[in-house]
């Protein structure tokens, strides 16, 4: 069952698409200005770079602090923006905050799209309402069968005791979960 109908889901993704050099310029509504030219050229790991044979699965980059998991993300992103889908960029903490406001509403959105990058995952204060709205998404999508790609400093351990066991399952059920290897990159 789908959180939005055929239909309903249509509208939304339609009303998304627009003309290719209107795309061009809306890639840099979508994603923060740091990684706006952020290329799937700029990574080198074949693995990664494998997930946009099957982008219909999740992604779920894990590493420390600075190590370029949201510039990857934002990478692979682009790939599939560039295919003509219809993307979202959220860093979790301004996310719980834009939902506050229009909940229900920005919550269908966020499950409508053909990929949805959530970044800096639980960053975020937990509290039950920030625990039920990721479910709300992260299930939606799940039951659509929609790709989400994560970022997150937490190894899969902490992830999934701060997530709980229903969103971590729907999160790496089918997943890549990918370690992103090095150190802080923004120290030199």
């Amino acid at each position: 069952m789908s959180v939005l109908s055929d239909r309903d889901r249509e509208v939304y993704v339609e009303a998304q698409r627009a003309t290719l050099a209107e795309r061009d310029a809306g890639w840099e509504r979508v994603v923060p200005a740091r990684f706006v030219g952020a290329r799937a050229d700029d990574l080198d790991d074949e693995s990664l770079l494998g997930w946009l044979t099957t982008p219909t699965r999740n992604l779920v980059l894990l590493g420390p602090v600075g190590a370029g998991k949201t510039h990857a993300a934002a990478a692979l992103a682009r790939v599939v923006y560039d295919a003509g889908r219809v993307v979202a960029f959220w860093p979790v903490v301004a996310l719980m905050d834009a939902l506050r406001p229009d909940g229900p509403a920005r919550a269908a959105e966020l499950v409508a799209v053909d990929l949805l990058v959530l970044d800096d995952l639980a960053v975020e204060k937990p509290s039950e309402w920030t625990t039920e709205r990721l479910d709300l998404i992260v299930n939606g999508r799940w039951l659509d069968g929609r790709p989400t790609i994560v970022t997150s400093n937490l190894t899969p351990e902490n992830l999934a005791r701060a997530l709980g066991e229903r969103v971590w399952s729907r999160l790496v059920g089918d997943a890549l979960v990918y370690r992103v290897p090095g150190k802080d990159r923004r120290r030199g």
